[in-house]
C-alpha cells in the first residue's frame, strides 16, 4: 500500500458559488490547465445524475487528456469491484458487451458512453470497480463470484462452510434477478461468518487474497446496510444523506485498495458527485439533513490532506439558478469555464442537483469546478468590405452594424470591418443582418457567413425619395421629426420600468464582465431643466465583483429615452449634413434618411475627439413620427487609451396617444492604458410604463450591489412584453 503522502486525490464533480470570492478562467482545450493535473494519481470524475449526457460527454474529453498526456492507465467506475475485475478477462467479446456487462444499465447505449468505448478502444487503460454494491452489470457474471471464491478457498486450503457460500450465492441472486436487495430468508448470522471468512482470507499469502478480502468486506457492508438500516425500503422522501455513509466509506476503501493494487498506475474514477464530495456536513440544509452525511472526500481527504484537490462538472444547458454566477458565465461552443474556490469562499451550489445547494464554505467540499454549456451559443468571426465591382480589390467598410434579425442581439464591426457575432441559443435560424450607411442591407443565414461579407454601395438613394412639396428641406424633416418627438412625449408624471443588460469583454485577458439590473425610473417635470427624475433599482446582479457599474443606463437615456435628438441634432442642424433618402426597403410606408454631423463640438478629456456623427433615421412620412434612429459617433485614435466607437440604436413604438423608446442598444470600443481594448454593449428595453396614478418611489437606490438577486423576478422579466391597452 503506498503512502499518503504520494497520492494525490482529484475528485471531480460540480459547483458554482459566490461570484465575487470565485476565480473563473474560460479555455478550450484542457492542456491550458495541465498545472491542476500534473501531479495527480488519482482523479474522480463526478456527475450531477448518471443522465447528464452533456457533462459526460465532456468527462470523456478529460479522460482521454489524461491517458494521453498524464499517462493515467486505469479506469474505475462507480460499479461491483468483482464484476469490473472480471470485465477484463471477457477477451472473446467485444469491448461494448464487456464493458455493458461489468457497468450499471443505467450508462448503457448513451451517448457518452459509445463515445467513451471509442476512446478506450485505441488506448491501453486497465477497467476497474469501486463500488460495494454487486451485480452492477445485471448479467450472470456476479453470479459467478460465489464459484470463484470458492475455488481460491480450495486452491488456498481454507477452510470454510459450505453452507456459508450457500447463502452468500443465494443473496446474490436475490441482487440479481432486479428486486437489488437481500431475500426475505437473509439470516444476519451471516454477516458473522463473512466477517470470519474474510479474516481467514486476510491472513492468507495468496495474490488474490487482498482482492477477495476486499469483495467481502463490501458485501458485508451492503448487507449490513439492507438488513439493519432498510436502504431498499426507503424513497426519495425518507432517504437522506447519511444513508449513504457506511457506502461511501466502503467505495473509499475500495478505492485504497485499487492504489496498492496498481502500484505505479494513475487511476481515474467515473462516479456521482455527491459520493466524491468531502467536508459536505458543514452546509446547512434547512432541515438540517447534511449534518451527519459523511461521502467518499470525508474518508479520504483527511489521510491525503491538502494534497487532494476536488473538481466537477455540470451544465449551464440545464440550470436557471440566478443565486450562482451560473447565468452570468458566457461560455462559447468548445470552450469551457474553470473555477478556484479558495478557503473561505461561500455561496449556494448546483454541483449535487441542478438546483442551488445550501450555503456554506464550498472550499471544504471542493476545490475546483468546470462549467460547460450544453446550449452554447455559436461565435461568428468576420470582416465586413465594400468592391466598387466584380474583381476589384475589396476595402473595410467601418462600423457596420450585425443583428440577429428580429431580436436586439447584434455587433458592431471596428475600423476595420472586424466583427465578432455571438448568436445565442435558439436564435441559429435567424437571418443576420448587416447595414452601414450608403450600403445595401444584406440578410445572410449563419450558415452562409464567410470570412469576408461584402456590402454593396446604394446606386439609386434619390431616386426612391418621398417627399411632399411642404417638405422639400431634408434637414427641415429631421427639425420637423424631432419637434413631433419632443411633443408626441407624455407632460404628466409617469414610471417606466426597464431591463438593462451590459457586458464588456476585455481583448487580452478575454475576460467577459456582465451586470443585469431591472429599474424603476419616476419622471416629473419631463423634458425641463428642473426635472425631477427618482431612479428605483428592483433587482440586480453581475456576473463578476468588478462587472460595470457607472452611471449607465442614465447617460443614454438622458440622450434619446428623455430628449429624443438633443444630444446628437436639436441644438446642431447648421453642422447636419444629409447625405441620402430613400424609402426603406422592409417597409414601403416608411423613410430613411441618412445623415452625418460634421465637426461636432465634443471633446472630453481621456476619450480624444470626436471626427464625427453618423446617423439613420427611419421615419413614416404621413405622420412625420420616427421609428428608429441608429446613430455612430467617431474618435479620433487616442495613441494613450480612451474611446474608439461608440453607437445608439433606438426604436420606438406607439403607446396609447404617445411615443415611447422600446429598446435602446449601445457599442462602445475602448482602449486601455495598459493598449488591451474594452469592447462593451449595452440593452436598455422597457418592460413597463405607468401613466396613470405614477406614484414617487419613496426610496431613491444607487447601490447595485445592495439590490436584490432572486430567481422567480429574472425568469422571464428580460422578455415581457409591453401590453397596450
Amino acid at each position: 500500500m503506498r503512502k499518503f503522502e504520494r497520492f494525490i486525490v482529484l475528485v471531480v464533480f460540480v459547483l458554482i458559488v459566490n461570484v465575487v470570492k470565485s476565480q473563473v478562467f474560460v479555455f478550450s482545450d484542457y492542456p491550458e490547465l495541465k498545472s491542476q493535473f500534473d501531479q495527480a494519481s488519482i482523479v474522480m470524475l463526478g456527475e450531477i445524475d448518471h443522465n447528464d449526457q452533456a457533462s459526460m460527454l465532456e468527462k470523456v474529453e478529460l479522460v482521454k487528456y489524461l491517458h494521453d498526456s498524464l499517462g493515467f492507465d486505469i479506469l474505475a467506475f462507480e460499479s461491483s469491484i468483482y464484476d469490473m475485475a472480471r470485465v477484463n478477462e471477457l477477451t472473446d467479446r467485444s469491448l461494448k458487451e464487456a464493458l455493458y456487462s461489468g457497468i450499471f444499465p443505467i450508462w448503457h447505449h448513451t451517448q457518452s458512453m459509445d463515445s467513451l468505448i471509442n476512446a478506450l478502444k485505441s488506448r491501453n487503460f486497465t477497467l476497474a470497480g469501486f463500488d460495494n454494491q454487486i451485480c452492477s452489470g445485471g448479467e450472470d457474471i456476479c453470479l459467478e463470484m460465489t464459484g470463484d471464491l470458492e475455488q481460491f478457498l480450495v486452491k488456498n486450503k481454507i477452510r470454510y462452510d459450505k453452507r456459508t457460500i450457500e447463502s452468500l450465492a443465494r443473496e446474490i441472486h436475490s441482487f440479481n434477478v432486479g428486486s437489488y436487495t437481500i431475500s426475505e430468508e437473509f439470516d444476519p448470522l451471516l454477516l458473522s461468518k463473512i466477517t470470519s471468512l474474510a479474516a481467514s482470507i486476510k491472513s492468507t499469502a495468496s495474490t488474490k487474497s487482498k482482492f477477495w478480502y476486499q469483495n467481502l468486506v463490501s458485501i458485508h457492508g451492503l448487507f449490513f446496510d439492507h438488513y439493519y438500516n432498510k436502504i431498499s425500503e426507503k424513497n426519495n422522501s425518507t432517504f437522506k444523506p447519511a444513508d449513504s455513509n457506511l457506502r461511501d466509506s466502503l467505495m473509499a476503501s475500495n478505492v485504497m485498495y485499487l492504489l496498492g493494487e496498481f502500484p505505479g498506475s494513475k487511476i481515474i474514477c467515473w462516479g456521482a458527485t455527491y459520493h466524491f464530495a468531502n467536508n459536505i456536513q458543514q452546509l446547512a440544509l434547512p432541515n438540517n439533513d447534511l449534518s451527519k452525511a459523511k461521502p467518499m472526500g470525508y474518508f479520504l481527504k483527511p489521510g491525503l490532506g491538502d494534497e487532494i484537490k476536488i473538481i466537477g462538472f455540470t451544465d449551464l444547458g440545464k440550470t436557471a439558478s440566478n443565486d450562482e454566477l451560473l447565468e452570468n458565465v458566457n461560455l462559447f461552443k468548445n470552450e469551457k469555464a474553470l473555477y478556484n474556490f479558495p478557503r473561505g469562499s461561500k455561496g449556494k451550489s448546483s454541483f449535487i442537483k441542478y438546483a442551488p445547494y445550501p450555503e456554506g464554505d464550498w472550499s471544504e467540499v471542493l476545490d475546483l469546478g468546470i462549467v460547460i454549456n450544453s446550449k452554447a451559443s455559436i461565435k461568428l468571426p468576420g470582416k465586413i468590405v465594400s468592391q466598387a465591382g466584380p474583381g476589384d480589390e475589396s476595402s473595410p467598410v467601418p462600423y457596420a452594424l450585425i443583428q440577429i434579425e428580429g431580436t436586439t442581439q447584434g455587433s458592431v464591426a471596428n475600423e476595420r470591418g472586424v466583427f465578432e457575432l455571438i448568436i445565442p441559443p435558439g436564435f441559429s435560424d435567424r437571418k443576420i443582418v448587416f447595414s452601414s450607411l450608403g450600403y445595401e442591407t444584406m440578410f445572410l443565414s449563419a450558415s452562409e457567413i464567410k470570412s469576408e461579407i461584402i456590402l454593396f454601395e446604394k446606386a439609386d438613394l434619390l431616386d426612391e425619395v418621398v417627399i411632399t412639396p411642404k417638405q422639400n428641406d431634408p434637414v427641415q424633416i429631421v427639425r420637423e421629426l424631432s419637434n413631433n418627438r419632443i411633443k408626441s412625449a407624455p407632460k404628466n408624471p409617469l414610471v417606466m420600468t426597464m431591463y438593462n443588460y451590459q457586458e464588456e469583454i476585455n481583448s487580452r485577458s478575454k475576460e467577459s464582465r456582465i451586470r443585469e439590473s431591472a429599474l424603476e425610473y419616476y419622471y416629473e417635470n419631463r423634458l425641463k431643466e428642473n426635472e425631477l427624475k427618482i431612479s428605483n433599482i428592483l433587482n440586480y446582479r453581475s456576473s463578476t465583483k468588478n462587472a460595470p457599474i457607472n452611471s449607465w443606463p442614465f447617460a443614454p437615456h438622458n440622450a434619446d429615452f428623455q430628449q429624443g435628438f438633443t444630444f446628437t441634432i436639436d441644438q446642431t442642424f447648421k453642422k447636419l449634413q444629409i447625405d441620402s433618402i430613400y424609402v426603406y426597403e422592409k417597409d414601403k410606408s416608411l423613410n430613411v434618411i441618412e445623415y452625418t454631423h460634421l465637426k461636432p463640438s465634443l471633446k472630453t478629456s481621456g476619450f480624444g475627439s470626436a471626427s464625427g456623427w453618423t446617423g439613420r433615421i427611419v421615419y413614416n412620412p404621413e405622420t412625420m413620427t420616427m421609428q428608429s434612429h441608429y446613430k455612430e459617433l467617431h474618435f479620433k485614435k487616442n495613441e494613450n487609451y480612451g474611446l474608439f466607437h461608440i453607437s445608439f440604436r433606438v426604436e420606438y413604438f406607439d403607446y396609447q396617444e404617445y411615443v415611447f423608446p422600446r429598446l435602446l442598444i449601445t457599442n462602445y470600443q475602448f482602449k486601455n492604458e495598459d493598449g488591451s481594448v474594452r469592447d462593451g454593449m449595452e440593452r436598455i428595453m422597457i418592460t413597463n410604463i405607468e401613466l396613470e396614478n405614477a406614484k414617487k418611489p419613496t426610496d431613491r437606490i444607487w447601490e447595485f450591489e445592495n439590490a436584490p438577486s432572486r430567481k422567480e423576478f429574472w425568469k422571464h422579466f428580460n422578455t415581457i412584453p409591453i401590453s397596450d391597452k
